[in-house]
């Protein structure tokens, strides 16, 4: 999923934005990555409060903000399988499977590669192995690339009112390997479907 958020704080005194780079380079087998996500902990709002887990909890504000508690995790493995061409109905993009295990919370929480680049992410955990290794599935970026969305930060700064990542100029969004993203349109329905020509090493 893409979102195009509106920025909600005072923009940067130096208007200076740091961004993670995206690439399309496919980590190697045994490449340690690295996953990264925030999980609700209790330090605001007791999980015993609310024993229901279909009940949402209405968290206390102060000061006008909202009291959420959540803490960093961290999970680090190698690569051990590719599954280039999905992984069953539930995972039909591209996915790389990693030996190490990522707590609930975490899907959708971003892979780095050895060169700090964001090659995927996290799209399904297994944490039954009692090694603590997984495995989890990683979920490659490219077929994602070219989906439109409405920007909201900055309206009128884009060219049209929609844009694809791939749209946007490489200081806005860095993708090493962009050349080897190829997207096509479907004639018929409109559908825009992304390939790679070759997975770059």
């Amino acid at each position: 999923m893409i979102l195009s958020l509106e920025y909600g704080s005072p923009l940067p005194s130096d208007n200076h934005f740091v961004q993670a780079r995206m690439t399309m380079r496919l980590p190697e087998i045994g490449e340690t990555l690295m996953i990264v996500g925030f999980q609700a902990s209790n330090e605001h709002v007791p999980a015993t409060e609310f024993p229901d887990e279909r009940i949402n909890p209405h968290f206390p504000v102060a000061d006008g903000l909202l009291k959420y508690g959540i803490r960093v995790q961290i999970g680090v493995g190698e690569v051990t399988q590719y599954h280039l061409h999905g992984r069953e109905q539930q995972l039909p993009g591209p996915v790389i499977e990693v030996a190490c295990s990522t707590p609930g919370g975490l899907s959708g929480g971003p892979a780095f590669d050895r060169n700090g680049m964001l090659v995927g992410i996290l799209s399904k955990s297994f944490n039954d192995q009692p090694d603590g290794r997984g495995p989890s599935q990683i979920s490659l970026l490219a077929p994602a690339l070219a989906h439109t969305v409405t920007p909201f930060f900055l309206p009128n700064f884009y060219h049209r009112p929609k844009i694809s990542l791939l749209d946007l100029p490489p200081h806005l969004c860095g993708i090493d390997g962009r050349d080897a993203i190829h997207a096509t349109t479907d004639s018929e329905t409109g559908v825009i479907c992304v390939e790679m020509r070759d997975w770059p090493s």
